[in-house]
C-alpha cells in the first residue's frame, strides 16, 4: 500500500492508492529466479508512471515528498509479506476409536473389522499372545485403536484395557510389524477409615457402612477365630476399620486395597488386629504380635443363627436325651460353608442321618464335620486339600433335620469338644527384630485408626 499527496481546489487531500498487483504477486516469490525478478520489476514502473501522469498535469502547489522505497526496499517488504504460516508440527495427529468386548467376540474377528490385512490381524494377535492370551479376552475389556489422522487406512497402535491398572499395547513398528508392551498405570493409595456402631449383625451394619463386601467377609472371618457372633455380639457395641483406596492419575477410584487394622469393641472386650508384612509373608495379628489366625475357627458359616448349642439335649425328631455333641446354625438353603482350617478331605458321605456331609482332617489330632448339605463344593473329594476359610458346601437339609441348617462338630483325639469353649492356639507369634518391626508399624496404623489423642500405651 502506498500513501500519496494530490491537490484538488484549494485544499490538499490523501490519496490512498492500492497496489493491488502487488498483492498478487507476493504467489510468484515462490517461483523460479526469472518470475521473481519480474515480480520485482513491475511494481517498481508502475511507481514511475505513477509519478510521470502527476507532473504532466501540472502540479503548482507544493508537493509533499514522497521517498520512492528502491528495490531493495520493494524485495524486503514483499519477501515479509510472504512469509510462510506457522510450520505443520512434525509428528501427525492420532485418531482413536474405543470399542467395548462384547459377548462372543474374540480378539482376532475385532482386528479382521478394521483396515488389516490377515495376516496383519493374525500378526497383531500373536503380539498380544506374548503377553495376555487372546482367549482370556472378555465381555467388558476395552480396546483402543489409534490411527493416523492423515491415514485412516493405517493403524498406528492397539491398546487392551484389562484392569483398571493394566494395558496391553500393540504398536506398529517401522518395518510394519507389531510389537507389544505391558502397561501397568501407577495408582495412590489413600487412607480411610470406617466406624460404627453395630445395630442387628455386624454384617449387616458394615454393609450399612458402606464397607467393600470383601473387606467386610475379611473382618469377619478374622475376628470368627476369637468371637462366637451369636452370644458375643450386642446392639450398640462398635467397629472400626482401616484401609486404602486405590485413585489413578486423574482422580477417579479404581478399587479398595487390603484391610490394614480393625478394632471391634465389645461390651466386655476390644479386639485389635493389624496388617504386618513379616518374614513369612503378610498376615494379620494382635497387639502382642500373636496371629490372630487359630487352628480352627469357632464359626464356619456367616450369617447364620446358632439355634442349638453343645451339650445334652432332647432330640427333635426320635424325642429322647442324648448328647448334641456339636453346634447347629439354621441359615437358608445354598448358603455357604467354610473349612475351619487347613486339611485334608478325609470323607464326602451321604448317609440317612447326617445327609451329605464333609469330614475334614486337621493337624495336632483335630477333625471337624460339616452335617446336612445341599451338595458339597466342587473339588471336595476324599484327599483333597483344603484351605482355613475355602467353601467345601452349602447348606441344606439333607439327612435327619427338621429345617436347613449346618450341623458343626469338633473333634480332638477322637473325643467331640465345644467349639465355643476350646482356646486355640495361635498359628504364629512375632519375636526379635521382626516384633520390634511389627510394633513401629503398630503404632502408625493406631494413629490412623483411633486418632492422634490415642494414647498407644493403653493398646
Amino acid at each position: 500500500m502506498m500513501l500519496l499527496q494530490h491537490s484538488d481546489s484549494d485544499s490538499i487531500q490523501p490519496v490512498i492508492i492500492k497496489c493491488s498487483l502487488l498483492r498478487r504477486l507476493i504467489a510468484v516469490l515462490t517461483a523460479p529466479l526469472v518470475h521473481r525478478v519480474a515480480a520485482v520489476i513491475v511494481p517498481v514502473a508502475l511507481l514511475i508512471i505513477v509519478d510521470l501522469a502527476l507532473f504532466a498535469r501540472g502540479r503548482t502547489e507544493p508537493q509533499a515528498e514522497v521517498e520512492s522505497p528502491s528495490l531493495v526496499d520493494v524485495m524486503v517488504e514483499l519477501e515479509s509479506e510472504s512469509e510462510p504460516p506457522a510450520t505443520r508440527p512434525t509428528t501427525p495427529l492420532l485418531r482413536e476409536y474405543a470399542h467395548t468386548v462384547r459377548h462372543g467376540e474374540t480378539l482376532l474377528t475385532l482386528l479382521t473389522q478394521q483396515p488389516l490385512s490377515h495376516n496383519e490381524a493374525l500378526a497383531a494377535s500373536r503380539a498380544m499372545g506374548t503377553l495376555l492370551d487372546p482367549r482370556r479376552l472378555r465381555p467388558g475389556h476395552e480396546l483402543l485403536f489409534r490411527y493416523w489422522e492423515d491415514d485412516p487406512q493405517t493403524i498406528y497402535s492397539i491398546a487392551v484395557r484389562i484392569s483398571p491398572e493394566r494395558r496391553i499395547e500393540i504398536e506398529r513398528s517401522e518395518d510394519g510389524t507389531f510389537d507389544a508392551t505391558e502397561i501397568v498405570m501407577p495408582l495412590t493409595p489413600v487412607p480411610v477409615v470406617i466406624r460404627s456402631q453395630i445395630h442387628g449383625s455386624l454384617y449387616g451394619s458394615g454393609m450399612a457402612a458402606g464397607l467393600d463386601p470383601n473387606l467386610l467377609h475379611a473382618m469377619i472371618q478374622l475376628y470368627s477365630f476369637d468371637v462366637d457372633f451369636q452370644r458375643d455380639v450386642r446392639s450398640g457395641d462398635e467397629f472400626a476399620v482401616l484401609f486404602e483406596e486405590y485413585y489413578d492419575e486423574d482422580g477417579n477410584w479404581v478399587r479398595s486395597g487390603a484391610m490394614l487394622a480393625a478394632e471391634l469393641v465389645l461390651h466386655d472386650r476390644t479386639l485389635r488386629m493389624y496388617r504386618f508384612n513379616g518374614d513369612e509373608g503378610p498376615d494379620y495379628f494382635d497387639p502382642a504380635g500373636r496371629t490372630v489366625r487359630k487352628t480352627l475357627l469357632r464359626t464356619p458359616i456367616e450369617g447364620a443363627r446358632l439355634t442349638s448349642g453343645f451339650g445334652r439335649r432332647d432330640h427333635p425328631i426320635l424325642g429322647y436325651s442324648h448328647l448334641h455333641p456339636g453346634l447347629d446354625f439354621a441359615a437358608p438353603i445354598g448358603t455357604p460353608i467354610n473349612a475351619a482350617g487347613d486339611g485334608v478331605v478325609e470323607a464326602v458321605r451321604n448317609t440317612s442321618g447326617f445327609g451329605i456331609h464333609v469330614i475334614l482332617r486337621h493337624a495336632n489330632g483335630f477333625r471337624t464335620l460339616y452335617a446336612h448339605m445341599s451338595s458339597a463344593a466342587r473339588g471336595i473329594r476324599t484327599g483333597a486339600r483344603v484351605n482355613q476359610g475355602q467353601v467345601i458346601g452349602y447348606v441344606g437339609m439333607s439327612g435327619m433335620t427338621t429345617g436347613p441348617h449346618l450341623h458343626y462338630e469338633v473333634h480332638l483325639n477322637g473325643a467331640p469338644i465345644n467349639p465355643a469353649s476350646i482356646e486355640f492356639p495361635p498359628g504364629r507369634t512375632l519375636r526379635g527384630d521382626e516384633l520390634e518391626r511389627f510394633q513401629q508399624n503398630r503404632r502408625q496404623l493406631e494413629h490412623i485408626l483411633l486418632g492422634p489423642t490415642h494414647d498407644p500405651t493403653l493398646s
